[in-house]
């Protein structure tokens, strides 16, 4: 493997609204974002004092030294920043001195830094069988709920589920994970759920996606069965 496609293989690809917003977040709060670009064979590097985002108008505005040139209106900027070293390309939207306004990116790269890697999948492409924990109920006296796949890796699942479900799915709670995508596990696996929010697009909610769950495996999920996941 080459040096490059070593780099590469440790960036993640990700066209999440809600990561990519919260990657915008993230980089406001750290003066470590740089952006770039190349003019007539030039390449100019712009180190960024001020990162804002307007999230309803999906509008990036970056502020950096008056005295540097101005950015050309005509060619795509590289931008990298703070959080994970998160990169994209982008068109300028407005340019001035000193200031440069851009359209959020609809997909990003930023560098993987977990231990274990995380699948992440679009909408809809695929899903787990899941089952709320009651250590006094049979698993045939419990419903088996397939909910759609955000993301995954041998310690945590990322699940959308529809708002008739959210009861199952509440803060400390406990669910067992019986199945991913088609294939059913071993054994059930166990589960906690860490966080539950709303999602912020209409359309995920018209799809009946109106809350995104975060649960901490407490049983590992094979690494076996996560390959097949990605690979089906």
């Amino acid at each position: 493997m080459s040096k490059t496609s070593a780099s590469l293989s440790n960036y993640h690809i990700t066209n999440s609204h809600t990561e990519i917003v919260d990657a915008m977040i993230r980089s406001t709060r750290a003066n470590q974002t740089i952006l770039w670009q190349t003019v007539n064979g030039q390449r100019t590097v712009y180190p960024v004092t001020g990162l804002s985002l307007d999230a309803s108008r999906k509008m990036l505005t970056f502020t950096f030294s008056p005295s540097t040139s101005v950015i050309s209106a005509a060619a795509p900027i590289y931008v990298k920043l703070a959080f994970r070293e998160t990169v994209f390309k982008v068109s300028p939207t407005q340019t001035l001195a000193g200031q440069v306004v851009v359209t959020m990116p609809e997909e990003i790269h930023w560098r993987d830094l977990r231990v274990n890697k995380r699948l992440s999948f679009r909408r809809g492409e695929r899903h787990v069988i899941t089952r709320p924990y009651f250590a006094h109920l049979r698993s045939d006296q419990l419903p088996s709920l397939k909910v759609s796949l955000r993301d995954i890796s041998e310690r945590g699942v990322g699940v959308y589920i529809s708002h008739q479900n959210v009861d199952f799915f509440k803060v400390g709670k406990f669910i067992e994970l019986t199945a991913l995508g088609e294939a059913g596990l071993p054994r059930p696996l166990l589960g906690h759920v860490m966080w539950v929010k709303r999602t912020e697009t209409k359309s995920e909610r018209d799809e009946g996606l109106e809350w995104l769950v975060g649960v901490k495996m407490l049983d590992m999920i094979p690494a076996p069965e996560l390959n097949t996941l990605s690979a089906n």
